[in-house]
């Protein structure tokens, strides 16, 4: 929750800042009445009339806000600051004309509508995005990959999952024989192609 650094100045008919004043913060119920002890304690300085009780946390008061106490010793007399006040202003401005802000300090708590929607926060700049980078994504490669792989095997018979490797050839389910892999070697599937060449040069019309 923000604080409040309550500050002000005391001055008298003419102007002049009065010292020596003491000003005190309260608590305030929610029935509108002051807690007491105070909460904090200050004293206007001499010739300027200024007070400051820094930075007051409005979460702790039930009601949200607190009452101000300006009691002058010299006089005895006593005046109240209360918290509970609206003010109807034409203009609010801070320092060199900044709104009185603290950075961080608007939510959306403290707006009419309760909600930052678009209507309340108005025109605004929106900054694209980063391309995604180019090409697949390698999880997505992954799972396809798998998914088909799995596929595949079980239509074939296989035993092994995407996540499985044989520990060797030997280990590999074994489908159809294929040609290469005749055991009688490649010098003998050599010799039968020449004698089939032979075979058609000297019968063309034999397969």
């Amino acid at each position: 929750m923000a604080t409040i650094p309550l500050r002000d100045y005391i001055h008298d008919e003419l102007g002049v800042g009065v010292g020596g004043v003491r000003v005190r913060a309260f608590k305030v119920a929610l029935d509108g009445t002051r807690i007491t002890p105070h909460v904090a304690e200050s004293y206007t300085a001499s010739g300027t009339g200024r007070w400051s009780l820094g930075a007051l946390d409005p979460s702790t008061s039930p009601a949200g806000y607190f009452d101000i106490e300006l009691y002058n010793p010299a006089t005895g007399q006593v005046r109240w600051r209360k918290g509970d006040t609206q003010l109807q202003v034409g203009w609010l401005a801070g320092p060199n004309g900044d709104a009185p802000l603290n950075p961080g300090s608007v939510t959306a708590s403290h707006l009419a509508a309760g909600a930052a929607t678009d209507t309340a926060i108005g025109t605004r700049t929106v900054t694209p995005a980063a391309p995604a980078a180019s090409g697949p994504s390698p999880g997505c490669c992954r799972t396809c990959s798998g998914s088909w792989h799995n596929r595949v095997a079980a239509i074939l018979g296989g035993g092994l999952s995407w996540e499985q490797q044989p520990a060797d050839h030997a280990d590999r389910p074994q489908g159809p024989r294929r040609q290469h892999d005749d055991p009688r070697g490649r010098e003998w599937r050599g010799e039968r192609r020449r004698d089939q060449r032979r075979r058609h040069a000297l019968d063309p019309g034999r397969g």
